[in-house]
């Protein structure tokens, strides 16, 4: 369906346009509704047909999404709604499993934390604002991942140089002044952190301690 043909279609505009522009590209969670919402505009923006891509670069993009916006249903705040939207005091977690839950989101945060994301010293992510946005990337990334598993001639090269190349962004440094507050980790923080967080990134590329992109085993982060 080309999407000139849905633009007057009421029953999409009045359902998701009290939300977002369906046509706008974006892809988000609703906690108190537990819903994952993908745009029309987020389908038809990658060339507008997913049917012509790789299964490399289908995982990269599309299903990289759909695990990310999933994994924030169980993340530092989706952990706090229950399965009807309901917002909690406590965690859905049993206690012993939270524990260690809010142990790991420490690691992710010094992880992703003063690292520079735009060649000014001022301008550093913040671990403790993107926290809940870097746990939704690793989880959907292990996701995509597992799915891996399952093809037997599965390319991790090609699909780790893909995902680079999505999750890459070009923008002055007066509009990156603008995100210094985004949930988001910006730019190269944001791609060069979830790889190196990868033990499958690391020996796919043989990434040795001395090399740029290596992190060590004890500090990469397993969520799920």
């Amino acid at each position: 369906m080309a999407i000139e043909s849905i633009k007057n279609n009421e029953s999409i505009t009045q359902t998701y346009g009290k939300i977002i522009d369906p046509f706008l590209a974006n892809a988000f969670y609703m906690p108190d509704e537990n819903t994952i919402t993908i745009t029309l505009g987020y389908l038809f923006s990658n060339r507008g047909d997913f049917r012509t891509y790789s299964t490399e670069e289908l995982y990269s993009s599309l299903g990289f999404v759909m695990g990310h916006e999933l994994t924030h249903g169980f993340d530092s705040n989706g952990s706090y709604y229950d399965k009807n939207g309901k917002k909690l005091t406590t965690s859905i977690l049993p206690e012993a499993d939270d524990k260690i839950f809010k142990e790991k989101q420490v690691q992710v945060i010094k992880n992703y934390d003063k690292k520079e994301y735009c060649p000014c010293e001022f301008f550093e992510n913040d671990g403790k604002i993107t926290i809940s946005e870097a746990m939704a990337d690793i989880g959907g990334f292990s996701l995509v991942l597992e799915m891996a598993k399952n093809n037997n001639n599965f390319n991790y090269k090609s699909f780790f140089k893909y995902v680079a190349k999505h999750m890459a962004s070009k923008k002055s440094v007066l509009v990156t002044a603008f995100t210094y507050t985004d949930v988001h980790p910006f730019g190269k923080v944001r791609s060069n952190t979830l790889l190196s967080n990868s033990d499958k990134f690391i020996s796919t590329f043989d990434i040795k301690p001395d090399d740029a992109m290596w992190m060590a085993p004890e500090n990469r982060v397993t969520i799920w």
